[in-house]
């Protein structure tokens, strides 16, 4: 049988050690999405699926031990291997960049028809792609991937969605059902690129742990109707028709907007915790009220940003305690008895004097971990 070799991008220690290959989110229980944790999990499925399949497939990091890119290179160019497979997962400066690909050496047909093996079975799912699934890496130039331009075999680098993308994470990097899929799918570019018979990949539907499913344009079915009652509720009305179409998704949107979230009208884990809240009365800032509240009718403590760029610093702080978020220019006039500044210095805040808590930073990543310091004090 021929010999695989699968590694799983980056090491266990990548983010401690570095700070990259990773992001910081409220999806995950430590605070923090990190790469390689997804690499592996699906690296390590493939494999044991592979095995099943009687291939002999080399997985050195089993132990998750730290390897160089020339380590791996050299690992898999000394034991002979007949192709290698790289897991990654994507990261972009655009918040909106989505979908899988699959890369391949410019002048590598072998490795063009592994990668065309990986893009077949995610479009088959009805996943999104990005590039078409498959991109071809040059001699030079940013996509010059070390793992490829140097293995002695073909080999395929896959990058399984953006862990940028709140929604690529949300949906599918962090959701079990995906993963298993992208294992399946991983095992089926050595199993197809030798001729044997692919594994079953079909995705029915993407279902959240708590049973419910993530909906978006083009949904159907009672989670779609129950989705419509509860934006209702909160204030965005569309028709009750258990069809998302695209009123649904434009209320959707202007709800994910209003909370915070992102705006892509995917109804997945976290804009579902939000519809499910209780729905809140508008602060008094979206209208301004015609006189200023009495010190004992006002909320103990608000938080201010300076746009809704600083929303991911302060979302867990405000899933955790329940204050309200103001926009620094809709605070006209004192909105709490405290407030904590996490967006904008304090500078036209001085009126509440020494009831200011700032954890403003000279960038957005230090503002995060002000006020990460901050909530281990709560």
């Amino acid at each position: 049988m021929p010999k695989i070799v699968i590694f799983a991008g980056h090491d266990h220690d990548t983010w401690e050690k570095t700070g990259g290959k990773g992001v910081r989110t409220n999806l995950e229980a430590d605070g923090v999405y990190e790469e390689f944790d997804t690499n592996f999990i699906i690296a390590k499925g493939a494999v044991e699926l592979l095995r099943k399949e009687g291939f002999t497939v080399l997985f050195p990091q089993q132990d998750k031990r730290r390897m160089t890119l020339k380590q791996r290179v050299d690992y898999a160019n000394a034991h002979g291997a007949d192709l290698m497979i790289d897991v990654h997962s994507n990261a972009s400066a655009s918040r909106t960049a989505t979908g899988a690909a699959a890369f391949y050496w410019y002048n590598s047909a072998a490795g063009k028809k592994a990668a065309d093996i990986f893009a077949k079975h995610i479009k088959a799912n009805g996943l999104p792609t990005w590039s078409g699934g498959t991109y071809a890496s040059q001699a030079t130039g940013w996509s010059s991937f070390y793992m490829l331009k140097y293995s002695d075999m073909p080999a395929v680098l896959t990058e399984s969605f953006f862990f940028t993308t709140r929604s690529d994470l949300e949906n599918y990097l962090l959701n079990p059902k995906v993963q298993k899929v992208l294992m399946k799918i991983h095992a089926n570019i050595a199993l197809e690129f030798f001729g044997k018979k692919a594994l079953d990949t079909a995705l029915d539907s993407v279902v959240l742990p708590d049973g419910r499913e993530v909906v978006k344009i083009g949904s159907r079915g009672a989670d779609v109707k129950y989705a419509q009652i509860v934006l209702g509720r909160h204030g965005f009305e569309t028709d009750i028709d258990s069809i998302f179409g695209k009123d649904t998704d434009k209320q959707t949107k202007a709800f994910q907007r209003a909370q915070g979230l992102v705006d892509d009208g995917i109804i997945g884990a976290a804009t579902w915790a939000e519809l499910e809240k209780k729905p809140q009365p508008k602060p008094a800032g979206s209208k301004p009220a015609e006189k200023p509240k009495g010190e004992d009718e006002m909320p103990e403590k608000a938080i201010v940003i300076n746009s809704e760029a600083d929303m991911p610093a302060v979302l867990k702080l405000h899933i955790r305690t329940g204050w309200g978020v103001w926009v620094r220019s809709a605070v006209k006039q004192k909105v709490a008895k405290e407030l904590i500044i996490a967006g904008g210095g304090k500078k036209g805040l001085e009126k509440y004097g020494d009831k200011l808590t700032d954890l403003s930073g000279k960038t957005r990543r230090i503002t995060v971990d002000n006020v990460d310091d901050y909530m281990k004090k709560l």
